[in-house]
């Protein structure tokens, strides 16, 4: 395994999906490890993982407008 040696290929699991995104914006790699506070790694998250989210969020705000 690599060391992070920046500090940039980490995020925290308590961390906000904004902080996530910042980060990958500034990134040439698309994920993220996730990791416990103590530092276990715990997954990753990737670009594609917040694109779905934004999708799926999308579709409840589709759906709840067309029921109003």
């Amino acid at each position: 395994m690599m060391d992070d040696t920046s500090g940039d290929s980490i995020i925290l699991a308590t961390d906000r999906v904004s902080d996530a995104i910042s980060l990958i914006a500034k990134r040439t790699n698309s994920a993220l490890a996730v990791t416990t506070a103590e530092g276990s790694i715990i997954g990753i998250v990737t670009e594609k993982d917040i694109i779905f989210g934004i999708y799926q969020l999308i579709k409840i705000i589709n759906f709840q407008e067309l029921h109003r």
